[in-house]
């Protein structure tokens, strides 16, 4: 029976063998299909419509004179999808082209025929369908030119649009209200740093992905939108790795190459898996970012980072409550405007912020104890508002480097790190703050009443003339008699002196 056995399980052991065998030799004879060859480097509209570009633009160092031949896609600043040919990346700021600047207006790129239709801030237009347009684009640098203008209309055409940097040029007029609806697939937008005016429009609430606004040093006006906190990328908790890879996730590396592959975004872009888009290495080096104080170059590190900056503009009203539910932003930054009311009370919600700037401000109250309990945060900055109260006390804020200056400019703070103790700040007994509006009521009356009877008398001595002539020899006459007493018992006593 032993034998029996051993026997079955030798022959089905034979038999699995020679199956495996045969399914890699059928395999091993089928045909590898050769890849196909490569389609043409550069799409000719593209291409035209690039060069239209360039003429819009004032080149004075001639950095762009590798824009010239066929392959477009082989020009300074330019990268172009493995997959497709499409131009899905132009990376023209100033560190990438060696210093140099780029001036003048910003070319609109749009048919001139078309003028009329063109989009304002209102939000509608239409284009020249006809129109060559890189609407495949991905990626978008500008930053640090002198590039003016109003914001880019031809924006309104590259939906694919995930990254966007026009900081430090010379833009003006407001943001179109379009930009919500047409770019909602941006991660990065930072404006900072130009002319632009008006509201903060509502509609960037839109842009499910973006996880990174700057829209310092600009000229913006009228309240923080509330809308704000329906950014899904910022209200998300990061994964495990702390980065938000399954909301918004780019591969912006910043490293040699940089590939995109089998990414969803939220927005309805998707990306199949044999979709590869090859990033160049437009930009080695690093990417300058304004946090914590201070500015700080990211390499590896941006894709964690979710910012939002509204600094250094002339926002009124209050801070929105509801800010506390973008608990993924890790810096915060709304100092240098005219921002009123108390700091939100559920600010401590924000777990993983890192930075947090209020500064600068008119902000009131007391400072929420809920701060104490960000765990995370190592900036921090209160000054120059019209805070009052015991400042919290909390281990993460013990450790903050210059605690003194997180708090200065509010006389009415107390306790540590400060030198005014909250004992000393007593609360004025009841009924004081009533006397002393009682006392300010009775010394305006008579103020109030002195005033009005001279100036009755000033205006019926002007009026009357009998009466002002009486009046002055009256003073006279009482001046000289005065007088007169006064020298005779002056010299009455120097007799008796003597």
């Amino acid at each position: 029976m032993a034998k029996l056995s051993l026997v079955f399980r030798v022959v089905i052991t034979i038999t699995i063998i020679l199956r495996l065998v045969s399914s890699l030799q059928s395999s091993s004879t089928t045909p590898i299909q050769p890849a196909p060859p490569p389609s043409n480097p550069c799409i000719p509209s593209e291409r035209d419509a690039l060069l239209d570009f360039k003429k819009g633009l004032t080149d004075p160092d001639n950095y762009l004179s590798s824009w010239q031949g066929d392959d477009c896609c082989a020009w300074m600043g330019i990268s172009c999808s493995k997959r497709n040919d499409h131009v899905v990346e132009l990376w023209l700021d100033n560190a990438g082209l060696g210093g140099n600047l780029l001036q003048g207006p910003f070319p609109n790129c749009w048919d001139s025929s078309e003028e009329g239709n063109t989009s304002t801030s209102n939000g509608s237009s239409s284009s020249n369908p006809s129109l060559p347009m890189i609407s495949e684009i991905f990626m978008l640098n500008l930053y640090d030119n002198s590039l003016s203008g109003p914001f880019p209309l031809f924006l309104q055409k590259c939906q694919r649009l995930i990254f966007l940097d026009l900081a430090f040029n010379q833009f003006s007029g407001s943001l179109p209200t379009w930009i919500g609806e047409k770019l909602s697939s941006l991660a990065f937008l930072r404006l900072r740093s130009n002319m632009f005016t008006g509201d903060i429009p509502f509609e960037l609430s839109k842009m499910k992905d973006l996880q990174f606004l700057d829209l310092a040093s600009n000229n913006f006006s009228g309240m923080i939108p509330t809308s704000l906190v329906n950014l899904e990328a910022m209200s998300h908790i990061p994964a495990g790795n702390g980065s938000l890879s399954d909301v918004v996730y780019y591969g912006l590396s910043l490293s040699n190459v940089v590939v995109y592959y089998g990414l969803s975004f939220s927005g309805g872009m998707r990306f199949g898996p044999n979709e590869f888009i090859h990033m160049s290495t437009l930009y080695n080096d690093s990417l300058s970012v304004v946090t914590k104080g201070q500015q700080l170059e990211f390499t590896t590190g941006i894709r964690f980072m979710v910012n939002l900056d509204l600094s250094c503009n002339s926002l009124t009203g209050h801070i929105p409550e509801e800010i506390s539910a973008l608990t993924a932003l890790k810096s915060l930054n709304l100092s240098w405007n005219d921002l009123s009311g108390t700091i939100p009370m559920n600010i401590g919600a924000l777990q993983s912020l890192e930075s947090l700037d209020l500064s600068r401000n008119g902000l009131s109250g007391e400072i929420p104890k809920s701060i104490s309990s960000l765990s995370a945060l190592s900036h921090l900055n209160l000054s120059y508002n019209n805070l009052s109260g015991q400042i919290p006390s909390g281990d993460q804020l013990q450790v903050l480097d210059n605690q003194a200056s997180i708090y200065i400019g509010n006389p009415g703070l107390c306790g540590p790190p400060l030198s005014k103790n909250c004992s000393d700040t007593k609360p004025p007994p009841p009924g004081a703050e009533d006397e002393d509006q009682d006392a300010l009521f009775m010394y305006l009356g008579l103020g109030i009443g002195w005033a009005t009877g001279l100036s009755t008398v000033y205006l019926f001595l002007l009026l009357n003339l009998k009466w002002r002539i009486a009046c002055f020899l009256f003073f006279d006459r009482l001046y000289d008699q005065v007088y007169v007493q006064v020298a005779l018992t002056w010299a009455s006593l120097t007799r008796a002196l003597d």
